[in-house]
């Protein structure tokens, strides 16, 4: 409409196009590197994937597959991915953000106009924050005393506020189905008996695994 009546506006049709591009090519690598991540830890650490399988049989059983009417139950699932998500800070930084106005912030002065970037990776593994084991893989600090789900603000992988990721709902939705579907069905192991893949990445735009391979083994 603002178009026809000839005022300024943004949501054009290329502007649109653009927008949509950048929701699926962001929702599309940020989801395929967290499973490449989730693979990988449950190859280091067969026990938790044990677990896993465990809480899924009990949850859901082997007769169907996991739903999302089973997702609030699966609770130690949700704190794996909550954890792996964290230690691995998919996307270190934020995306940059302009100052709209001067803003005091802990005795600072950020002048209207500056470029400002968050460092989640120093946040997901603050020690003040997560305590001192924050660096080690440990899914049940997201899980309270009394078996629920604990989820602090402080865990901002999507980030946080008015511009956090849009796709955020999405996405946990989908390593939810991918994770619990292949962890009903399969048991993941080294590509070579005793050989580890090492739990190391690569810093870019995003936080990726070294290349790695294991198997996919079918459950009896």
């Amino acid at each position: 409409k603002k178009e026809e009546s000839g005022q300024k506006t943004y949501l054009d049709k290329p502007n649109l196009l653009r927008s949509i591009l950048d929701l699926f090519a962001a929702g599309t690598d940020t989801s395929s590197t967290t499973l490449m991540w989730f693979f990988l830890y449950m190859v280091n650490y067969p026990d938790c994937q044990e677990k896993l399988f465990q809480e899924i049989n009990e949850v859901v059983g082997l007769e169907r597959a996991p739903g999302l009417q089973d997702r609030d139950k699966l609770v130690y699932l949700t704190a794996v991915c909550f954890e792996i998500q964290r230690l691995v800070s998919i996307l270190p930084l934020s995306i940059p953000r302009v100052v709209a106005r001067d803003v005091n912030l802990g005795g600072y002065l950020i002048q209207e106009g500056t470029q400002i970037l968050v460092n989640f990776d120093s946040v997901l593994h603050d020690k003040n924050v997560w305590g001192n084991d924050a660096d080690m893989f440990r899914p049940e600090r997201f899980i309270a005393a009394d078996g629920s789900l604990s989820c602090p603000e402080t865990w901002i992988p999507f980030s946080l506020g008015r511009r956090s990721c849009l796709g955020s709902r999405m996405a946990k939705m989908e390593i939810f189905f991918f994770v619990s579907h292949i962890l009903q069905r399969f048991k993941i192991l080294p590509s070579e008996p005793n050989v580890i893949p090492p739990l190391q990445g690569r810093f870019g735009i995003m936080h990726s695994p070294l290349p790695y391979a294991v198997r996919f083994v079918p459950r009896n």
